[in-house]
């Protein structure tokens, strides 16, 4: 790999045929990455740089730059700074990373849109993915960013002010609002199409994940939960002894509780994954009215006259059942409803 140095001054760099990895330093340099898959770095300075044929990596650095991913699967970087960087990816499956007062185009392709951490400084936020993936440039409604051609996202948005609204793509997006301290209500985060994953904050929210094979971790505050079409998959949370139960709307045969290993405390994992002695994996669900453990083994508990979903860690023994969900209208569970991960 090729690497080429620029100077304090403003000045053009052309890199070579082959793989080069490129440093503007100060100035408003003007970067040609040219052939093969390069590395991009503007430094200070209002820079444009082009990445061209190739899998290519652009960062504008500080300062009010441009940058053109070209054709192949490139990734463009404007995040760092608040100068309101204008991001073109090209052609292919590019990743953009952008912060406050970006603009991005992600062109033809598969394209994911990153926005990390933005601070919405106690703001009500109203943030809206489902219209950015046409040609028509829409505003996404936090940090004055600007996007259109993105067929997906993966969000974080910091101190969310009480009520935010988080809504994402036809295709598969990551979601997660963290609300802001002292916020007394939840936040509302849509899906929209696609596999997407899904991330409750602390306090009471709505969640809905909508069409496709979707993931939610309602891990706390009690949230109102809808898994939308497809078959979708419902964290739970062994880890704590009185989790805040979750209430799931639209619960189907097609859905399941998702139980990750890294949750089971101590020794249980190691339990389940050599031996299965913890659980009884041969009556891993008891399901009726007013179910009660049938082992001294750790069994999950379904009351079909409430639709509560449970957890006995004990079984017969003498700690109380932890209430980890509630089934709106109590439809059919059964232990296949359960998966365990590692």
């Amino acid at each position: 790999m090729a690497v080429i140095k620029g100077t304090i001054t403003s000045e053009r760099i052309d890199g070579t045929d082959a793989a080069d990895r490129i440093f503007g330093d100060g100035g408003a340099d003007l970067i040609y990455g040219g052939l093969g898959n390069d590395e991009l770095f503007g430094g200070r300075g209002s820079d444009r740089l082009f990445g061209g044929a190739g899998r290519d990596a652009l960062d504008g650095g500080i300062g009010v730059d441009r940058l053109y991913g070209g054709d192949g699967d490139d990734l463009l970087n404007g995040d760092g700074d608040a100068y309101g960087d204008l991001l073109w990816g090209g052609a292919g499956d590019d990743v953009a990373q952008v912060g406050a007062g970006d603009f991005v185009d992600g062109g033809a392709g598969d394209d994911l849109l990153i926005i990390d951490g933005v601070d919405a400084d106690f703001a009500i936020v109203n943030v809206d993915f489902s219209k950015v993936s046409g040609a028509a440039t829409a505003s996404i409604g936090i940090g004055g960013i600007k996007a259109r051609g993105v067929e997906r996202v993966d969000v974080w948005i910091d101190d969310a002010g009480a009520g935010s609204t988080l809504r994402g793509t036809e295709g598969a997006d990551t979601l997660q609002l963290d609300m802001a301290r002292g916020a007394q209500k939840g936040a509302t985060i849509y899906g929209g199409g696609g596999d997407d994953t899904i991330y409750g904050s602390e306090l009471a929210d709505v969640l809905d994940g909508g069409a496709g094979d979707d993931i939610i971790y309602a891990l706390e505050g009690r949230d109102s939960v809808r898994g939308g079409a497809g078959s979708d998959l419902f964290v739970v949370d062994l880890s704590e002894r009185f989790p805040d139960a979750f209430t799931v709307q639209d619960f189907s045969s097609a859905d399941f509780f998702y139980v990750p290993a890294y949750n089971l405390p101590g020794s249980w994992e190691d339990n389940l994954e050599n031996t299965g002695r913890y659980f009884d994996l041969d009556n891993l669900l008891v399901a009726k009215a007013a179910p009660a453990a049938t082992s001294w083994s750790a069994q999950f508990l379904y009351d079909t006259r409430t639709g509560a979903f449970s957890f006995d860690e004990d079984g017969r023994g003498s700690l109380a059942p932890i209430h980890l969900a509630t089934l709106t209208g109590a439809p059919a569970l059964t232990a296949d409803n359960i998966l365990f991960g590692f």
